[in-house]
């Protein structure tokens, strides 16, 4: 990505919408060198501990209904608060559904916690990350 350049595209309000395909670890060390605190990584699927990376920068993930046709998330999803969970409304039945499963909750609370993450948000600013490995 070159330097600099993702700040200058997004306005206070803009979150960055990024599906980082096999490069999770250096998408969310970018940002955070990059100055990004407001990012969505879609359909994430890195490690847990990079994932809490991106956690303590302040970033939410999303996990479209894909995931409910294998386990290979379950333990990302688990360590992931929900609190830094979103989900598009299409989607949110199927994968609220499921995300309650593998965190032992409510579908009602995950889609109540994950709408209220989405409610102070109006725009999002679309990104293709490049495979960078």
């Amino acid at each position: 990505m070159t330097s600099g350049l993702l700040p200058k595209m997004l306005t206070g309000s803009d979150f960055l919408n990024i599906h980082s395909r096999s490069a999770a670890k250096d998408t969310i060390d970018t940002m955070r060198q990059q100055g990004i605190s407001r990012a969505l990584l879609h359909n994430f699927a890195g490690k847990p501990s990079v994932a809490l990376e991106g956690v303590k920068a302040g970033y939410f993930f999303s996990f479209p209904p894909a995931v409910c046709r294998n386990q290979q998330r379950d333990k990302l999803i688990r360590q992931i608060p929900l609190e830094h969970e979103r989900n598009e409304p299409a989607n949110i039945a199927v994968s609220c559904c499921y995300i309650a499963k593998v965190k032992g909750l409510s579908p009602h609370t995950v889609q109540l916690v994950t709408a209220q993450n989405d409610q102070s948000d109006t725009e999002l600013t679309r990104f293709n990350g490049a495979n960078t490995s």
